[in-house]
């Protein structure tokens, strides 16, 4: 690359040089493109440590006491698009009468989060179960979600299905498995699932020995109540014929156009499942997922760097340890991106799956390089990607890359030392800025997300052994190497959460749809944890009232493995029942003015219930304590004796009841709180009450003084 006219270096040039993958690099760019140079200008002052030995985590002991490179920052600014993903926040205000109201205002989504309609459709608040989170991600009975042919997509129902499919064709009980038990219902096999999260949580190295009373380390009485006396033969059974797959189904002629064929209802649910029910913040991350296989198969990969050994991989994109979408690496690419190398074509898929434009995307030196940030601009998302970068063929100028320093002698004077260039000349990749950072060894980024190029001061503590305590010293760091250290780790969380308990602990899988099935539960369990720990979040639920990782899966295996649990449908309709009715007592302190809201937030903002014409109501107001607080409940207005006339009239609801006895009675049969005959309707508060309790409220010798208090009109 040389340089043109003395004041930048020009990427038309490129296509003359020696290295052919170098210019293939450069070739979309537009001619005339340059890079340009930039120098720092800005003087940063080291910052004083109150005590002697203070150094920055990456400088050795040995150097603590040398005099660093004087540090500068750069004074270019670089104009980036503002992400446009919104969140509604709810905001409290006090109305001219002196009571409370909530405004909905629009903010920028820093943090992702999820949907407000994918929780509503599965009735989840912050009261609900962990068992409910767990079944909107891997639901028990038919998945109400279809796919273009119109299947259902995955579900406990859809997997029994497949395995008594299976089992069948193989003739077990006739040719095969002399002692087989039947087919499996969806409560059966809802319970070896659970055993496998269970296993998670207490590790055994058969999944049988939790059955064997002799074996006092891994026996398990509960697992041993609920499963019965044939639960060895069962679960293998269950191992042997368990199918992602409609067995019907002709298995693709080749091979290698879908060799996921036996999984791909588990990896299109993935898929699916992210962009319905979560939100992305700002800051994302790519980089790969591993799943460990001790088999044999073609696609099967050699890993040496990673814990989980040799298997399968897969480039995930995921937010603050929730996995939004994955791409197998031994399927096919994309066709969209055939001019690009596989892994590329792979992760632009991956970007096409967002719903938002602007986000800002953090990937690793495999992945990073300016031909990608320049494709991933011009997508339709306009996805602006940062990382690390390798110095050969992966676009960084040459006036950027800086050698490694081969004497440690002269680290000293060169660890700090800041190189970096901007490039110029194309509207289709906007000042992409490319940056090498010289530590213990040279560090090169290439970014579309830099704002400002400079030093910004740390702290940290430190042992401090003179005094004998920690103490806080403080240190420069260059922001993007900031922003890389705390925005690239999404991925990684993901996969701590994921096998802190992982479920197939101490198991060897032979059959590789094993593995990825096991991959697959344990996924969509951690993205229910993070839904359950975001809804606790934007309740205001303190840490120490929430269920832990451990608890929340145990919570889960333990509903699944429970012969006698409640039926998943009649929890989800009790819940959607109490939501709404929250929300019914919740309208009353809503602002329904809508001239607060801007243009961009009436866009975003989410179908809200509508208020509730108390003259003429399809259903009584109930009684209860949240409707009876004096500054926001529904039935606030009892207290208003100012030009207000209460008194009784004929109901006018179908079937009226005793609203007061239901409240102290219950509902349930032989409680006494289905009061119905007599019933009266108060004119402005619309409740109903038996004439007794009408009249009581009129004078205090016929009624509890408690009962006044909290009733009188």
């Amino acid at each position: 690359m040389e340089e043109a006219g003395g004041s930048g270096y020009e990427i038309g040039v490129v296509l003359t040089c020696h290295s052919p993958s170098l210019a293939m690099n450069f070739i979309d760019f537009a001619v005339g493109s340059k890079w340009f140079p930039i120098e720092p200008d800005i003087d940063v002052p080291e910052p004083i440590n109150g005590f002697a030995g203070a150094r920055a985590p990456t400088v050795p002991r040995e150097d603590a006491d040398v005099q660093p490179l004087p540090k500068k920052s750069f004074s270019n600014r670089f104009d980036r698009p503002v992400f446009e993903g919104r969140k509604i926040v709810k905001e409290t205000y006090t109305k001219p009468d002196g009571t409370r109201g909530i405004k909905r205002n629009t903010t920028i989504r820093i943090r992702g989060g999820p949907r407000n309609s994918f929780l509503q459709k599965h009735s989840l608040s912050k009261d609900s179960l962990a068992v409910e989170f767990a079944d909107a991600y891997f639901p028990m009975f038919e998945n109400k979600e279809t796919d273009n042919n119109g299947d259902p997509y995955l579900s406990m129902e859809y997997l029994t299905r497949n395995t008594n499919m299976r089992a069948t064709l193989a003739f077990a009980g006739e040719a095969t498995y002399d002692e087989w038990s039947g087919p499996f219902t969806i409560k059966e096999l809802r319970q070896h699932i659970g055993l496998y999260v269970l296993n998670g949580l207490s590790p055994s190295p058969s999944i049988e020995l939790k059955f064997n009373k002799e074996d006092n380390a891994n026996f398990n009485m509960f697992c041993f109540e609920h499963f019965g006396s044939n639960a060895v033969r069962r679960h293998r059974q269950f191992k042997a014929f368990l199918g992602c797959q409609d067995p019907r189904k002709p298995t693709p002629l080749i091979q290698h156009s879908s060799p996921l064929f036996k999984v791909l209802s588990v990896v299109k649910w993935i898929r699916k499942l992210g962009p319905l029910s979560w939100q992305c913040g700002v800051d994302l991350a790519l980089d790969e997922q591993t799943i460990g296989f001790q088999g044999h198969h073609a696609d099967k990969q050699r890993i040496t760097y990673k814990k989980e050994g040799d298997g399968f991989q897969c480039d995930a994109l995921c937010d603050d340890g929730y996995t939004y979408s994955v791409y197998f690496r031994n399927e096919p690419p994309p066709p969209k991106c055939n001019h690009l190398s596989p892994l590329h074509a792979r992760s632009l898929w991956l970007f096409d799956q967002l719903t938002d434009h602007y986000h800002h995307v953090w990937v690793d030196n495999l992945y990073m390089s300016a031909k990608f940030a320049k494709t991933a601009f011009n997508l339709d998302n306009k996805v602006m990607t940062a990382g690390v970068a390798r110095t050969k063929d992966r676009g960084v100028p040459r006036c950027v890359i800086q050698e490694p320093v081969k004497k440690k002698s002269e680290l000293t004077t060169t660890r700090g030392l800041v190189k970096a260039a901007v490039l110029k000349g194309g509207d289709n990749c906007p000042d992409l800025v490319s940056i090498s950072i010289m530590d213990n060894k040279p560090v090169h980024f290439i970014t579309m997300v830099a704002e400002s190029l400079q030093w910004i001061e740390k702290t940290r503590q430190v042992w401090n052994k003179t005094a004998g305590r920690n103490e806080d010293i403080k240190f420069l760091r260059m922001n993007i190497n900031n922003d890389y250290n705390c925005k690239m780790n999404p991925v990684d969380v993901a996969d701590q959460l994921r096998n802190h308990y992982q479920m197939d602990h101490w198991i060897r899988q032979r059959k590789w749809l094993w593995s990825i099935f096991m991959w697959r539960v344990g996924v969509l369990l951690t993205n229910s944890y993070k839904t359950y720990c975001r809804v606790m979040d934007d309740a205001g639920v303190p840490r120490s009232q929430r269920l832990t990782h451990y608890d929340y899966l145990h919570a889960i295996a333990s509903s699944w493995i429970d012969k006698n649990e409640v039926d998943i449908r009649k929890i989800r309709k009790l819940s959607g029942k109490k939501r709404r009715h929250e929300e019914v007592l919740q309208d009353g302190d809503d602002d329904d003015d809508d001239d607060d809201q801007s243009p961009v937030s009436n866009k975003h903002q989410t179908p809200t219930t509508e208020k509730k014409n108390l003259s003429t109501p399809s259903k009584a107001p109930r009684i209860c304590d949240a409707a009876l607080n004096p500054d926001k409940g529904l039935l606030r207005l009892r207290l208003n004796h100012f030009g207000v006339f209460h008194c009784s009239a004929p109901p006018v609801t179908k079937i009226p009841s005793c609203a007061l006895h239901r409240w102290i009675h219950g509902r349930d049969a032989h409680s006494g709180g289905q009061t119905r005959g007599k019933i009266v309707t108060c004119t402005h508060c619309k409740v109903n009450l038996c004439i007794e309790i009408s009249n009581a409220s009129k004078s205090s010798t016929q009624c509890p003084i408690w009962l006044v208090t909290r009733l009188i009109c």
